[in-house]
This record gives structure tokens, C-alpha cells and sequence, in this order.
């Protein structure tokens, strides 16, 4: 929807796009399952709301370079059909919640932490290794993923919790990232300890949160490769629980 085929007008900046760009977007989208490209705009407006947002014409009607690429794109529309019929799967899930997302702009708690981009990182990060990935509601069903990540799982009820903890058990692996399990779908702090109704699917205990200024961070101690390092921005102290699994008792462990 609203597919970008020119300069924007609401940034900061809005300078213009490189050649061919329209081309990439188009085959990106076709890649990922789009059924169809809706382009904004067809043609720029002279009057109201965003009058220097570019379109597929320029103000005068003249096609613009946008409206050119499009043309080009004909001849590739065998090729895209073959691409179209491929049936787009994913094994990995990202959890998106719009109760998440207004409770966290309410109280972030930090200058600077935002949802969507908090989510963006992980997206960002599977985009670069090659990963299909979908987005899913909290109400989705998991059956087709074999990882869901949850960057911030803030407000989880009862039934979700048992439906997450139902398709870990079967074999799911779920990730949860900072700030999980803190408040009840009514936007309330949880008295339970913390991950909340997460605290027994997650196996462990967040014993200190705290938010940190630019430039300051804590160093992470732990034994597994690849995750050393400091962590910042929010910050939690995690305890794992004793339990049967083969997962050792550890001591508190600083994590981001």
C-alpha cells in the first residue's frame, strides 16, 4: 500500500531517490508475497495536504521518473509471474502489538525507546542474513514457525501465555526480548515477579531494570560464544529459576 515512486515530503529532509529504485521496491515486494503494488501517487496534488510529495506524473501531468520504470517493469512481467507463483513461507515470526506499542509511547520510560524501531532491529538484522520473516498479531496462528521473535512481549494475558507455552512445547522456539511480561492487558504493573505471567515459560527471574543515559552501559558476563559485550539503553538483571532442565542455576547476569 502506498508504495513510495518518488521524493516524500514529510522528512526532515526529503531528497530524491537513486535510479531504479522504484524497479528494486517493486521486485522486493513481489519477493516477499506482495499480490499487487498500489503506488503513491498517481499524479501530485496542487492544493490541501502534501503538495511536494512526488507521484508516478509530475504537477503538470509530464510522466515522471517513477512512471518511466514502470513502463520498463512490462517487459519483466513473465519473469514476475513466475516469481508470483512461488508460495511465500516463513519459519520465523516477529510478534507486532498495538497494546504493546501505545502503552510503551505512554510511559517509555527512556528518551529514545521506540517500539517500531525497537522491533526494526531484529527485522533489520534477518533482512541482512537472508531470513524470510512475517509479521503476526498476538492472536496469530503459530503452527507453520518454527521461531517466534518477541522483542518486547509488555502486556501478555493468560490465554496468550498458554497458547506460547503450548507451542513451545511442541517444539517452538520463542524468543522474548526487554521489558516482557511487565504489565496486564488493562495497562497495569503486574505484582507478580517479574517476566509477569511469562516468569515460568521464560525460566527465569528479572531481579532490576533501569534505563541508561548516551554512553553509559554495563558489561555482559557470560560463557556462551558470540554474546559478550556491554549493554545499555535498558537494561535488565535476569536470575535464572531452578528447575529439571539441564540449564545450570546462575547467578544474576546483566542483559540488553
Amino acid at each position: 500500500m502506498e508504495q513510495q515512486c518518488g521524493p516524500i515530503n514529510w522528512g526532515d529532509t526529503n531528497p530524491g531517490i537513486r535510479h531504479a529504485t522504484v524497479r528494486l521496491w517493486t521486485w522486493h515486494a513481489l519477493a516477499e508475497g506482495a499480490a499487487a503494488c498500489i503506488y503513491f501517487r498517481w499524479r501530485p496534488t496542487l492544493f490541501a495536504q502534501e503538495q511536494y510529495h512526488s507521484g508516478l506524473l509530475h504537477h503538470d501531468g509530464r510522466p515522471a521518473a517513477g512512471y518511466q520504470e514502470l513502463l520498463a517493469l512490462a517487459e519483466e512481467r513473465e519473469r514476475m509471474a513466475a516469481v508470483a507463483a512461488e508460495p511465500f513461507t516463513a519459519a520465523v515470526a516477529i510478534l507486532f502489538s498495538y497494546d504493546d506499542l501505545w502503552a510503551l509511547e505512554l510511559q517509555p520510560h527512556r528518551a529514545g525507546f521506540h517500539y517500531l524501531r525497537h522491533l526494526y532491529v531484529y527485522y533489520h538484522a534477518l533482512q541482512r542474513l537472508g531470513v524470510p520473516v512475517n509479521l503476526v498479531s498476538p492472536a496469530a496462528d503459530l503452527t507453520t514457525y518454527k521461531l517466534l521473535l518477541a522483542p518486547t512481549l509488555h502486556m501478555p494475558d493468560q490465554a496468550m501465555t498458554e497458547r506460547l507455552s503450548d507451542w513451545v512445547t511442541a517444539g517452538g522456539t520463542l524468543l522474548l526480548g526487554v521489558r516482557s511480561g511487565f504489565k496486564t492487558p488493562t495497562n497495569l504493573v503486574t505484582d507478580r515477579p517479574l517476566p509477569g505471567l511469562l516468569h515460568e515459560l521464560a525460566g527465569l527471574t528479572i531481579t532490576s531494570w533501569q534505563s541508561l543515559p548516551d554512553g553509559a552501559g554495563i558489561e555482559i558476563e557470560t560463557s556462551m560464544p558470540g554474546l559478550a559485550g556491554s549493554a545499555g539503553y535498558w537494561v535488565e538483571t535476569l536470575q535464572c529459576n531452578v528447575s529439571t532442565t539441564s540449564i545450570s542455576p546462575m547467578s544474576t547476569k546483566p542483559c540488553c
